[in-house]
């Protein structure tokens, strides 16, 4: 019958202390409405006990059922309400189906929601003991198609069980963008206790068109590092030179000192009757004081039809090594 409710479990676990867990959930007539008895013993003994009201309802695409009433846990007798909301989602672009479901009883309660539709699926738990001493866990995906030629997905995810004396608080925050106006893009933050910014992950993928970086900072109650890499050149003529690209790695960002980098030029230019290329690589570590570079060039000329003239050259420049060492072809 509608809105009838009937559930029962017996249960034996010698692990967790179950001898014959009994739940007994029954809905029953009272007066013009309904009430919820419910019944749980171990080992015969009462573990809960009671009744609350029992309302259902429909509010267009939601379905609401909510009580509130008394029990009694073990030997003492608590206060306790609930309440379940159910929407479907039918009508506009965004199609699924949304829960919210909170208990209370006495001084602690618990709350769930979940949302799944074609857009966004979440799902989060929050439980209370007195004082509010509230533990949670949260998982939620979201897909945004606001911006024509571009879909967005950003991942949210949190545990804190710290005032249940779990330690640490974790979080994390995926982001995700494809568009048609430049490369896919992407980030991602982990965080360890929010609240002290000792322990910080954040790694990305940021590029536009003519511009690539990329990197990963790893943050530390004694330092931050730092694995970083860009990649440029130009987009507003035919041929896409200077190409400059570094990768550097930073031990500690707070303190000089600690940085070992590379780095690329690649160039070509064309006038006339004369083709330059020209190739630099560079190479940085502390214990080195200063940068070396080695650069490579080379020329092709053609003074006159059938004839070309090719001339290369190649140079490591340091300053231990006093002047530079060239050698040409």
């Amino acid at each position: 019958q509608k809105d009838n409710v009937a559930f029962k479990v017996v249960a034996n676990a010698k692990e967790l202390g179950w001898k014959n867990y009994g739940i007994d959930i029954s809905s029953k007539d009272s007066g013009s409405g309904k009430r919820l008895e419910f019944h749980a013993t171990n080992d015969n003994k009462n573990v809960l006990s009671g009744s609350t009201s029992f309302i259902s309802k429909q509010e267009g695409q939601k379905t609401i059922i909510e009580g509130s009433g008394s029990v009694k846990v073990k030997e003492e007798q608590k206060s306790a309400n609930f309440k379940y909301i159910r929407t479907v989602f039918t009508d506009s672009n965004e199609k699924g189906v949304e829960t919210f479901f909170n208990v209370a009883l006495g001084e602690r309660s618990y709350v769930a929601e979940s949302r799944v539709t074609n857009y966004e699926y979440k799902n989060s738990y929050v439980y209370c003991e007195e004082k509010k001493q509230c533990a949670h866990a949260e998982i939620q995906s979201k897909i945004d198609m606001s911006t024509p030629g571009m879909i967005v997905n950003v991942i949210n995810a949190g545990l804190d069980l710290r005032k249940l004396g779990v330690a640490p608080e974790l979080g994390l925050q995926m982001r995700d963008e494809v568009s048609d106006r430049r490369p896919p893009r992407f980030t991602l933050d982990l965080h360890i206790n929010k609240e002290d910014r000792k322990y910080h992950l954040h790694a990305y993928n940021t590029p536009e068109n003519g511009h690539y970086a990329s990197g990963v900072t790893v943050r530390l109650p004694s330092r931050v590092m730092a694995l970083e890499y860009t990649l440029t050149h130009p987009t507003s003529q035919d041929l896409p030179f200077p190409i400059k690209g570094e990768a550097c790695l930073d031990l500690d960002k707070n303190r000089p000192g600690h940085k070992t980098s590379a780095r690329f030029l690649v160039d070509y230019s064309n006038s006339g009757s004369e083709d330059k290329a020209v190739a630099e690589i560079g190479f940085f570590h502390p214990k080195i004081e200063k940068e070396a570079v080695i650069r490579l060039n080379a020329f092709m000329k053609r003074p006159e039809n059938g004839c070309f003239k090719i001339e290369s050259s190649a140079s490591l420049c340091h300053s231990a090594l006093g002047t530079d060492r060239v050698a040409k072809v």
